[in-house]
């Protein structure tokens, strides 16, 4: 008798089926759980730079800077920077910067906007900062 060693052609075949299979049901789960991280991570950016807006306030104002209106629309250039009337203010912040959007502030406070970075976009309604959303701010 023989001693046979090895696999054969067919369960050869049908270990790669099996593989195709499972690399057909995972990988769309795992593209998935990229996208949802990155969104939420971009959510977690436009957090920091709202902060780093309020600091850069607070900060101006403890150096003797004065803002003799800080409230109004200001569009965010493709540096991270708040631009009011041809007048740019540097917002440093760590992490991923803004690229584009407007901002309304009220009463020193952001209440509304839309704030994208890296082909996502999240809005600001009432204060309140929502999901980062794939597209820009015009919604696409």
């Amino acid at each position: 008798m023989k001693n046979k060693k090895g696999f054969t052609l067919i369960e050869l075949l049908a270990i790669i089926v099996i593989l195709a299979i499972i690399a057909v049901i995972t990988v769309p789960i795992i593209l998935n759980i990229i996208d949802n991280a990155k969104a939420g991570a971009i959510t977690n950016s436009v957090h920091g730079y709202k902060d780093a807006i309020n600091k850069y306030y607070l900060s101006t104002l403890s150096t003797g800077g004065v803002f003799n209106n800080f409230d109004g629309e200001y569009t965010i250039n493709s540096d991270g920077n708040i631009v009011k009337d041809s007048t740019e203010y540097n917002i440093d912040v760590s992490g991923n910067k803004p690229n584009g959007g407007t901002l309304s502030i009220v009463n020193k406070s952001i209440v509304s906007g839309c704030v994208q970075i890296d082909g996502y976009y999240v809005t600001i309604s009432e204060g309140n900062i929502g999901q980062a959303q794939k597209g820009d701010c015009s919604g696409s």
